[in-house]
């Protein structure tokens, strides 16, 4: 994808990759952290959404594994 944002007071515009990773909320720290020791950004962006709904059999796992 291509992202466009300001950084040291100018614009910048480039090519990122979108990682999108599942985690239960208790485990988002450890990843957050594990995430942020690997990249190379200064400012990296980590965001979590909760589950506000699942259909399904995914509802069923969540709740097994939230447990």
């Amino acid at each position: 994808m291509e992202s466009v944002y300001r950084w040291e007071g100018e614009t910048q515009r480039d090519d990122e990759s979108l990682l999108t990773a599942k985690t239960l909320s208790r485990r988002f720290d450890a990843v957050a952290a594990c995430m942020c020791e690997l990249h190379s950004y200064a400012v990296l962006e980590i965001l979590a959404q909760p589950i506000v709904a699942a259909g399904g059999d995914r509802s069923v796992w969540l709740g097994e594994e939230e447990g």
